[in-house]
């Protein structure tokens, strides 16, 4: 009877133990880029959107600074956005890029996270990777019509 109570003593110890282990669940989730869906050279390439795919085309004004922004071009180039209070824009080439459901990333290998708005695709949220993802600090960007 001792040495049956002293298993079961045992048994609870090892439990307890393993319990108090770190969680998990604090750890922000590793970013992998996916790859790009219209590039066939990408590990990530998707034949059926072949050069279709680019959800974020357009040009895109940030909800809170009116004077930044955003283009991108059918062809996925990326520009940076400049507006006036006149109304009008100018745009600075920055770089061609890939995109997938999830993320675009630029030939510089600067990449974004970004979400559309479920139920209206004239907003964007995008986070740089420079951020740690999961990030709390989405940007909100309005389309804005050329």
């Amino acid at each position: 009877m001792k040495k049956l109570l002293s298993f079961v003593l045992l048994l609870t110890l090892s439990y307890t133990f393993s319990a108090c282990g770190g969680s998990d669940d604090d750890e922000p989730e590793k970013f992998v880029w996916g790859g790009d869906w219209n590039d066939p050279n990408s590990p990530g390439y998707k034949p059926e959107y072949h050069g279709k795919y680019n959800p974020i085309q357009g040009l895109w004004k940030h909800s809170q600074d009116s004077q930044i922004g955003y283009y991108f071009s059918e062809d996925y180039i990326g520009y940076d956005v400049d507006f006036y209070v006149s109304g009008e824009y100018t745009k600075t080439k920055y770089s061609k890029y890939g995109i997938n459901k999830d993320a675009f990333r630029y030939e510089t290998s600067r990449t974004f996270r970004y979400k559309m708005n479920k139920d209206d695709d004239n907003i964007l949220y995008l986070a740089s990777q420079n951020m740690d993802f999961p990030s709390e600090n989405w940007q909100k960007y309005v389309r804005v019509k050329e």
